[in-house]
């Protein structure tokens, strides 16, 4: 019980933290949006998305080996092992970073991709990923401690810190744009590597042992997992760059206006799962506790989606609404809209993947995680080629829908057997029904909102009204079992005894 009250505790902290997180990140894509033209945004998505697989790529993914060994471990090893993997990780980012910018491979690459005039700037973007390998691994390492609550307040400065300092530079005047907006992101995680590093304390890090005994290991198990980021990138990624070489450098935009409100719910509703349970995952598996393993599996598919069920049909409902308070002006607009019901099948897709890719990376099968991923990337880039041409930014969207879709079923087919999913507890068709329910009711209620004049006012409140469905829903079909009822029940009386005691005078 005490260890399930710590959970919730965690999943409060991290879920307080991830509204934080939209919020922000729904301002800096306003920001974008109202700041750089079509041209501007596009160039906007295209250095984006050298960023999510750069991190991986550059460091070999050698941040695997240390989600994957830092668990259990005596405190002398842990920090030994942050050390030793840092110092590899960052070694590695820098000697790519500088074969690429040092050499004529960056001006091929800006030349391609149409965007020549912002090679310096692309220079300074994989420059920049250098620093956010650093800022991710000490988050990651505080997070695999378990000290889930302190990792969310290091992760806030890199995701969020530096977002609010950009918005207070727009309401003074300063004009935004693509340099000031990723300088101000690299100081942000500067930031979150000075606050990351005190509670690692530096004086421990400095003294901790240089493990070269690890070396060989983790570049064995890390090397096969960067097969799998380069087929996650060649799936979400490729899709953005095959369209900006094929049309035009606006093109990009249309893809990403439509994605980034779906990213949002990836990387901060889903990534709730990777925050707070992955850490206790692994523990699990290290002390070869298969039946908590299983329910930690469990509880990823459920509370993930749980949270992202609602939000998605939200966005798919009020799309249009919401790409216009983001974006007022721009042509744009209507094609991102018609693509955003083909995109909400990913984050759905994204929660299934979890516990059957968890279930091949525990058993060391990271060769075959790799495979699958590159392979099913591979055929999204064959796939893209053929479709784009005919049917454009629709072809792009459906084709990385389908693509992650196959990397879905490839890893359950390789993983079914060494997982054992709690379907009893995760109640997913009660889920999804309540979801489809409250989407209906919210789909009729919705017009009746157009009076509102303020869009901000008028999204607020059609939130409000989906939750106001949603929630009481939940316990009406009974989605929660009697001891996640119990937990709820000692966090309420937890919360009321902190109060004060004339508080109902």
């Amino acid at each position: 019980m005490e260890e399930r009250l710590r959970i919730i505790k965690q999943i409060l902290n991290t879920l307080f933290y991830r509204i934080i997180g939209i919020v922000i990140s729904s301002l800096r894509l306003f920001i974008a949006t109202k700041n750089f033209s079509d041209e501007g945004y596009g160039i906007y998505s295209l250095l984006t998305a050298f960023i999510g697989p750069g991190v991986y790529i550059f460091g070999l993914s050698i941040y695997s080996y240390l989600n994957r060994s830092v668990p259990g471990q005596t405190k002398e090893k842990q920090i030994s092992l942050l050390k030793t993997l840092l110092f590899l990780e960052t070694g590695f980012s820098i000697i790519f970073v500088l074969l690429i910018t040092a050499t004529p491979l960056s001006s091929f690459i800006c030349s391609k991709l149409h965007m020549s005039q912002y090679q310096l700037l692309f220079n300074f973007t994989l420059a920049f990923i250098v620093i956010q390998i650093i800022a991710s691994d000490i988050n990651r390492y505080i997070s695999a401690l378990k000290e889930i609550e302190y990792a969310n307040f290091v992760s806030f400065f890199a995701s969020g810190f530096w977002i609010l300092l950009l918005g207070l530079l727009w309401v003074l005047g300063s004009r935004i744009t693509l340099w000031l907006f990723f300088i101000i992101w690299a100081f942000g995680n500067v930031a979150s590597i000075i606050v990351g590093l005190y509670r690692v304390n530096v004086g421990n890090l400095s003294r901790a042992r240089f493990d070269t005994t690890i070396i060989k290991s983790a570049l064995l198990f890390s090397l096969p997992m960067v097969l799998v980021s380069v087929g996650t990138e060649l799936i979400n990624s490729s899709t953005i760059l095959l369209i900006s070489y094929k049309e035009t450098v606006s093109s990009p935009g249309i893809l990403g206006l439509a994605y980034r409100p779906l990213q949002v719910v990836m990387d901060y509703v889903i990534g709730i799962s990777s925050t707070v349970f992955v850490p206790y995952l692994i523990e699990s598996h290290n002390i070869k506790n298969e039946d908590r393993k299983n329910y930690f599996l469990s509880i990823i598919i459920k509370y993930t989606l749980l949270v992202a069920l609602p939000i998605m049909a939200g966005l798919v409902i009020g799309r249009y609404d919401v790409l216009t308070f983001l974006r007022k002006s721009g042509e744009d607009i209507t094609a991102s809209a018609q693509l955003i019901p083909i995109y909400v099948f990913l984050p759905i897709i994204n929660v299934f993947i979890y516990p059957f890719h968890y279930g091949l990376f525990l058993s060391n099968k990271t060769l075959l995680l790799g495979g699958i991923y590159v392979l099913c990337g591979i055929v999204n880039i064959v796939l893209n080629n053929y479709f784009i041409p005919i049917y454009s930014y629709y072809g792009a969207a459906a084709i990385t829908v389908i693509s992650q879709g196959l990397v879905l079923v490839f890893l359950y087919l390789f993983a079914r057997r060494s997982i054992h999913l709690k379907w009893d507890f995760i109640r997913i068709g009660r889920l999804f029904v309540i979801t489809v329910v409250t989407s209906a009711a919210a789909f009729f209620i919705y017009p009746y909102l157009s009076a509102i004049p303020w869009l901000f006012v008028r999204l607020s409140v059609f939130g409000c009204i989906i939750l106001l469905l949603y929630i009481p829903g939940l316990f009406i079909a009974s989605v929660f079992n009697e001891n996640e009822l119990d937990v709820f029940r000692k966090i309420k009386r937890k919360a009321f005894e902190k109060l004060p005691v004339n508080f109902w005078e």
